[in-house]
């Protein structure tokens, strides 16, 4: 959830990015020197024995200057490998609760995804900009309230009555130089993480903090939790430009477990990993329990990290590489992926890496499955004076130590200039909707990891962004339609497409197209804007899908969440629309600050959340108004 504007929230993170902040040591440990030839490398997952050898290290990918160490581009990539074991144990995730309710919409049951609202039946968590709320389900009445001093929270996780925060902190500073003539402006930051007891919370009883970490000078990338175990991939960026020799080139972190004191993250806890030196910063792993106040387990890796997916047993990361070709000039696009196990301590392990050719889309592009990695990207060629692009799919070996082997790969998706717009795996079958303005959904098996089958193909107009898998036999795509004339083709608005998948292999079933002459939803970037809810014991699915329409030449919008029904024997149903703005501001110029966000179900009742406030509706009474509750004094209210 967010409350600033969108230009104000991307100045935010672009100064969070690239803004670099030195702290000096408060811990040494032994230091010797040694010959640069004896350090460790790239082509191998090394520690570091002490900072002096890290510094040695750092000195070779940077130029010193009278400044300090700056930034120089060495532009090299190389193969690492390790000796590790494979994570293959189970983990039940199963939970018991009292109430049904919706879940956050994650890619990989068992492994939850942090996101802005969360409930646990009796009470909805919300992460609402710079404000935690807990709100009592049955009267919206807000029960506690945490704000968050000179930052913002970006998602949170529940498990087993804990809230675990994630959030940025950063401080502005400035002065004045001697003579009063301009002024030095300073900003530091990081991530933080507050872990909450959320067991007894009541009106009268308030939850307690039981756990605080801060990471200086990172940012998260993603996050993960798996059987109250949460597990964290951010990038660390003081050393992103260059560094100083008297001032800290090494992570620093605090961990209530200790104190309140930094910590210098040991050069011990340091690796190399294969980076080309284009951009050079630590990535971060670290893995805590929720309920337990054992200290978090921190490595770092001179590298970065973009996208990363997770399964119960195995968390990968996908670096991208791009690589200048002079006889064409053009850049190859490659992808390194590596693979860390989850250790017995729940740490997380360096296990293997592969490469492949292209690009993911995002994370929905990465799979694992019965001992086997999959892998769509998306690849772009210069050939004979023209771009060509190229969608594959490709099959690793997830068992593997050192090098992820390639089983297969399966090429040639897509019709010419087409990429890939979103994929799907469910078990052995792969669903890959490649697009220009119009939609071949493929359907691959993958039964036999050697032999990749493409059993389907279905061509309609326009593309899904995003596909969720409703039953065994039925999918739901959520994407936009087209329009053709002529030559030329434009997106038109949301369709919302149900399929059938079977051994036939793709039928169209039901299709439903969002009013408006264009309308949008943030689903097509953000799946857990997706609701779904199957109550128990019936042969339907809720969906709820907020979307954005125009109306009267783009002078006039709104903004809705529209609930449907997916009846498991094959069609779509559009029950009820649900808003927080009235018909009279559908033609003001703010409409968007009241924009509904998310929407969760818990039992008969429907909830849609925005930034401004929640609202409660009854299902078993044609879905009428029941109450609402602001969470907020910092916005235009919109609304009577």
């Amino acid at each position: 959830m967010r409350n600033l504007s969108f230009w104000k929230r991307t100045l935010l993170i672009f100064l969070f990015s690239f803004t670099i902040f030195g702290l000096m040591a408060c811990g040494q440990v032994e230091q010797t020197t040694k010959d640069i030839t004896d350090l460790p490398i790239a082509t191998n997952i090394e520690n570091f024995n002490n900072y002096e050898e890290l510094k040695a290290y750092l000195s070779t990918i940077y130029d010193e200057t009278e400044q300090g160490y700056l930034f120089k581009n060495a532009g090299s990539v190389s193969i690492m490998t390790a000796d590790a074991s494979y994570a293959n144990e189970s983990t039940d995730t199963t939970a018991q609760v009292d109430r049904t309710h919706s879940e956050s919409n994650f890619q990989v049951e068992g492994v939850a995804e942090d996101d802005t609202v969360l409930t646990d039946g009796y009470h909805i968590y919300i992460c609402n900009w710079e404000n935690f709320f807990i709100i009592n389900a049955d009267t919206l009445a807000i029960e506690y309230t945490y704000q968050m001093d000179n930052g913002y929270l970006s998602g949170m996780f529940l498990e087993d009555g804990h809230i675990v925060l994630l959030a940025y902190q950063y401080t502005y500073t400035e002065s004045k130089n001697s003579e009063d003539t301009y002024y030095w402006y300073h900003y530091s930051y990081g991530a933080k993480v507050i872990v909450f007891d959320v067991s007894e919370v009541s009106e009268t009883v308030e939850p307690t903090i039981s756990k605080e970490l801060f990471f200086d000078n990172s940012y998260i990338n993603d996050a993960r939790m798996i059987d109250g175990y949460v597990y964290l991939s951010m990038n660390n960026y003081v050393i992103n430009y260059g560094f100083a020799a008297d001032e800290a080139y090494y992570p620093v972190y605090r961990d209530s477990y200790y104190g309140t004191e930094d910590i210098n993250l040991p050069a011990q806890n340091i690796y190399v990993m294969p980076n080309d030196n284009y951009s050079i910063n630590y990535m971060m792993l670290v893995s805590f329990s929720v309920s337990d106040d054992a200290p978090a387990v921190v490595n770092a890796y001179i590298g970065s990290s973009y996208q990363i997916y997770m399964s119960l047993f195995n968390l990968y990361t996908v670096t991208y590489r791009y690589t200048y070709d002079q006889s064409t000039g053009w850049y190859d696009y490659s992808t390194y992926v590596l693979r860390f196990g989850i250790d017995e301590d729940h740490s997380l392990v360096f296990q293997a890496i592969a490469q492949v050719s292209g690009c993911p889309l995002n994370q929905f592009s990465m799979d694992e499955y019965d001992g086997t990695f999959r892998i769509a990207t998306t690849n772009y060629n210069y050939d004979s004076g023209s771009m060509q692009i190229e969608n594959s799919l490709f099959v690793l070996d997830a068992t593997s130590v050192d090098t992820m082997t390639k089983i297969s790969e399966l090429g040639g998706l897509g019709l010419p200039n087409e990429r890939i717009y979103a994929v799907r795996f469910t078990n052995d079958i792969a669903y890959v909707i490649t697009a220009f303005q119009s939609d071949p959904m493929y359907k691959i098996i993958l039964t036999d990891p050697a032999n990749p089958v493409l059993a389907d193909e279905l061509h309609e107009e326009g593309v899904n962004d995003y596909v969720h898998v409703i039953s065994d036999t039925l999918l739901l795509g959520v994407g936009r339609a087209s329009q053709t004339d002529g030559d030329r083709s434009w997106f038109t608005g949301v369709k919302v497409e149900l399929y059938l998948t079977n051994e036939d292999g793709l039928t169209a079933l039901d299709y439903y197209l969002a009013p408006g002459e264009y309308s949008y939803t943030n689903v097509s970037w953000d799946h857990k804007a997706f609701m779904s809810f199957t109550p128990e014991g019936e042969d339907f699915t809720y969906v709820a899908i907020p979307i954005y329409e125009y109306y009267n030449g783009y002078n006039a919008c709104s903004q809705n969440v529209y609930v449907f029904k997916v009846n498991h024997s094959g069609s779509l149903e559009l029950i009820t629309t649900l808003s927080h703005m009235n018909e009279d501001i559908y033609n003001g110029s703010y409409w968007y600050w009241d924009s509904i966000e998310r929407t969760v179900i818990i039992g008969n009742y429907i909830y849609t959340i925005s930034n401004n406030k929640i609202q409660m509706f009854d299902m078993a009474s044609d879905f009428a108004y029941m109450t609402k509750t602001e969470l907020g004094s910092n916005y235009w209210n919109l609304v009577d």
